[in-house]
């Protein structure tokens, strides 16, 4: 009884915990809202202390999965998702950013066998005459017809 009684105490608290945060955290956006909409151009006032982040909860580890996969986020901030390219997943799209082919433009501007040449070192049988095509496509902004052009090919390969 003693171990299922502990573990009944430790959710409660655990609750508790939650339900205080979520209360603090409504104060301090009501509390930065109320702050902005006050504020006055006209008046000469000074402007609300930003919260410090470090000092309001300690930080959390992120495991490394996490952590590594921001890091991937962070890399491709300012690149298009190539992997929306039938054909193309996220290891080719990977080599093709590493070799200078970020954007759906890059890649629609590249030749077929060019683009073999790059890919060559990725493991498997990659075939990438349509992949212009498609990054034309979608750099245009024409993803309903990219879509139609998509169903037409097998895993990028015009289908048999």
């Amino acid at each position: 009884m003693g171990k299922q009684y502990n573990k009944v105490i430790k959710r409660r608290r655990r609750k508790a915990y939650l339900s205080r945060q979520k209360e603090q955290e409504k104060k301090q956006s009501v509390t930065k809202g109320s702050a902005a909409k006050k504020s006055d151009p006209a008046k000469k006032s000074s402007p609300a202390k930003p919260v410090d982040e470090a000092k309001k909860a300690p930080a959390k580890k992120a495991p490394a999965k996490k952590a590594a996969k921001k890091a991937t986020k962070k890399a491709t901030a300012g690149k298009e998702d190539l992997t929306k390219i039938e054909g193309v997943g996220p290891k080719i799209a990977e080599t093709l950013v590493n070799a200078g082919v970020k954007t759906f433009a890059d890649l629609a501007a590249q030749e077929p066998a060019k683009i073999s040449e790059i890919i060559s070192e990725v493991r498997g049988n990659h075939i990438p005459d349509t992949w212009p095509q498609q990054a034309k496509l979608a750099a245009d902004g024409k993803w309903d017809e990219l879509k139609t052009l998509q169903d037409e090919l097998d895993g990028g390969k015009p289908a048999k």
